[in-house]
């Protein structure tokens, strides 16, 4: 379930949500899912046709695993039961206590100023 700002926009005619300029879900928004930026900085997002519920008095959106699957990258799957498997790259070792260890090529934002969603 995602929690909409309270000043985004739903119109369901259209099937679309548009989220304020600083909104945090701006960053977040997969590249597959159309979406464009309006003038004033807000982000116009066109929901799939299947699998996305409206909440429209929570204010939230419901998105079904099968059509979160479809919206993901390819190493990330959601599974029936709401848990998240990752395909980890070859090159990421897994310790005993289960942290990882990336190389220098996977951890290149660590540098730069991280997503505001951290």
């Amino acid at each position: 379930m995602i929690l909409l700002p309270p000043t985004a926009v739903v119109d369901l005619d259209a099937g679309t949500v548009t989220l304020p300029p600083d909104s945090p879900l701006n960053e977040v928004v997969p590249d597959t899912l159309a979406s464009h930026e309006n003038p004033d900085g807000s982000l116009t997002v066109s929901l799939p046709q299947n699998g996305v519920s409206v909440d429209l008095e929570t204010h939230t959106l419901e998105i079904s695993n099968d059509t979160l699957n479809t919206l993901t990258p390819e190493n990330i799957t959601v599974n029936e039961d709401g848990s998240v498997s990752v395909e980890l790259p070859p090159e990421v070792e897994v310790n005993d206590d289960g942290t990882l260890d990336l190389t220098a090529e996977q951890v290149d934002y660590m540098d730069a100023p991280p997503p505001s969603y951290f």
